[in-house]
């Protein structure tokens, strides 16, 4: 059984001053390193959860140039994106589809919008979507994968 992490884009991997001031790149590399930690630390696999998702085929091959250079950067760190939830439901919905479809020992979800998720919550890590994901966020999101896992 496998830890997932739910992973939204905008506004965890970037944020709004780091897309004022980097008009070249989508994503902060910075982000996307506090998001190596909590892979590394919790060996968990990264499920896109995001409108990015329609970037990628069904086999999460990237098919434009956002969606290739976000899986060049997970790469680069040593990350890859294994699935994406199907969001013909809200995200909510999408994400407990996706659970039952697989075999999960603990989840999380890091997402921006936490106005989305009413059952969810003691599975959610919402960054400030100003400021994307942070350490605290980091720090939260392993302790729900090690928590639910035990």
């Amino acid at each position: 059984m496998m830890k997932v992490i739910f992973l939204d884009i905008d506004g965890v991997l970037n944020s709004h001053s780091f897309l004022m001031t980097n008009k070249s790149a989508l994503f902060d590399p910075d982000k996307i390193k506090i998001l190596k930690k909590v892979v590394r630390e919790t060996e968990a696999e990264l499920i896109l959860h995001s409108t990015l998702r329609d970037h990628f085929k069904s086999d999460m091959t990237p098919v434009t140039a956002p969606a290739c250079e976000l899986t060049d950067m997970l790469f680069e760190e040593g990350m890859f994106l294994i699935d994406k939830t199907n969001e013909e439901n809200d995200r909510e919905t999408s994400i407990k589809n996706w659970l039952e479809k697989n075999h999960v020992k603990s989840y999380c979800i890091i997402d921006d919008e936490k106005k989305l998720f009413s059952s969810e919550v003691s599975h959610l890590v919402a960054p400030c979507k100003d400021e994307g994901i942070d350490e605290e966020c980091a720090r939260k999101a392993i302790y729900i994968l090690r928590s639910s896992s035990e």
